[in-house]
């Protein structure tokens, strides 16, 4: 089965989560923020494209631009029964000598605040992107892959850029594994919803139609993340 079916039936695009609460993760940040080393800077010392292998943990695709921006796909739930499909900004930090990358979302439409969603100790080698998501002890490994590889994986036909084969909702992001199917949501559910529709650009996870932190992109606009 191809990635462009597979994730039509497993993923939900969505934009929140968190990792326990938004208070618990506004803490682990702080915290470590309070004895910071240093600031990383150099975005591009993780930045590129990353998909997990044989033993995956909570993250099964993951897009770091040198932007700033990421769009991943994450399970919350237990056995990783429902992943979706998120963006949102990342920053790094050092501190005690170890690497941390923290992730945030924007809130839905009228929500100024920028929300905490997780934070993870992270080591980078040329292939390999190694996470351990703060409060827990276990490592994940995800593998670097281009990003024509991953477009030719999922249906669509590299030429210096991906063509899926079709309009919205047929979406794209290397974030989702590449060609996905969206939720076929409109502006006007959109903006119903509390979503920020975009008339001409999709966001990094390749949908119009950016729902918030903690809720989720469904064909009926934007709901509360389960």
């Amino acid at each position: 089965m191809s990635k462009i079916f597979l994730l039509s039936l497993l993923a939900v695009a969505g934009c929140g989560g968190q990792l326990a609460t938004d208070d618990d993760g506004a803490a682990d940040e702080a915290a470590l923020a309070g004895k910071a080393d240093a600031v990383a800077d150099a975005t591009t010392s993780v930045t590129g494209i990353f998909q997990a292998g044989s033993s995956a943990g909570d993250i099964f695709y993951l897009w770091l631009r040198a932007d700033g921006e990421f769009a991943w796909t994450r399970c919350y739930d237990a056995g990783c029964a429902s992943p979706v499909i998120e963006d949102g900004t990342f920053k790094l930090t050092t501190s005690s000598g170890k690497k941390y990358v923290t992730f945030y979302q924007i809130g839905p439409a009228g929500d100024l605040k920028t929300h905490f969603n997780s934070m993870y100790e992270y080591t980078r080698t040329t292939r390999t992107l190694k996470l351990r998501l703060v409060r827990t002890s276990a490592w994940q490994s995800l593998s670097s892959v281009a990003e024509s590889t991953m477009c030719r994986a999922s249906g669509g036909k590299w030429n210096g850029g991906c063509d899926c084969g079709g309009g919205w909702p047929i979406a794209y992001s290397p974030g989702a594994g590449g060609c996905w199917v969206g939720p076929a949501v409109g502006e006007s559910d959109c903006d119903d919803t509390l979503g920020s529709w975009s008339d001409d650009e999709t966001n990094a996870a390749g949908t119009f139609c950016d729902c918030g932190y903690n809720r989720v992109l469904t064909a009926r606009g934007c709901v509360a993340r389960p």
